[in-house]
């Protein structure tokens, strides 16, 4: 990995964003899905969603040090969705690609019965 590249401020774009989760009222695992746009100062990352009206909003807030993207996500699930409008968070944990355009790691959160639940999560660059 070349690190300078990963902080340098090069993760700037727009991102494909998934996660995978299992609903224990669905009883099967599912994925989330968002395209949000990173921005990237210092050792800062953060992202921005500009929905449509009715869709879940996702916030990320790391800090990136070297190949390592660390902090927390809160998700404002889609207000006429399955879990209408819930609010979800948790801290995440993600190492950044060689090339910065893709990154790989968990989440960790807990669910609406206060059970701590973890799953996979992919940020893939989409354009600057």
């Amino acid at each position: 990995m070349d690190a300078a590249r990963a902080s340098s401020g090069n993760l700037n774009g727009l991102w494909l964003s998934r996660y995978s989760y299992f609903s224990d009222s669905r009883g099967e695992h599912l994925h989330g899905e968002h395209t949000v746009r990173l921005h990237h100062t210092g050792s800062r990352l953060r992202s921005t969603t500009d929905p449509g009206a009715g869709e879940s909003r996702l916030a990320l807030d790391l800090t990136v040090n070297g190949a390592i993207a660390t902090g927390i996500w809160n998700e404002r699930t889609d207000p006429t969705g399955y879990y209408r409008g819930a609010v979800y968070h948790g801290t995440i944990q993600l190492i950044i690609s060689p090339h910065a355009r893709a990154m790989n790691g968990r989440w960790l959160g807990f669910g609406k019965d206060f059970v701590v639940n973890s799953g996979d999560w992919h940020l893939e660059w989409i354009e600057a």
